[in-house]
């Protein structure tokens, strides 16, 4: 019966870790889906800075030329 009893013991501290393994994996996925969203995001923000910049200086060229012309 004394074997029984650390079997069973020996169980339920197995699954209590590998349920605690469960949790720290689903949050650590989460973690990282939520990285990801943010590099994402700020990958796209850095690409339509880029953008804007040099769209600003084109507009700033085109506005230099036309001074130096007339």
């Amino acid at each position: 019966m004394a074997e029984d009893v650390a079997s069973r013991q020996s169980r339920i501290d197995y699954l209590q870790n590998s349920t605690a393994d469960r949790e720290v994996v689903t949050r650590l996925e989460a973690r990282i889906r939520d990285l990801e969203a943010k590099f994402d995001l700020e990958q796209a923000t850095r690409s339509r800075a880029e953008v804007t910049e040099l769209s600003t200086a084109d507009r700033v060229e085109m506005e230099l030329r036309k001074k130096i012309l007339n």
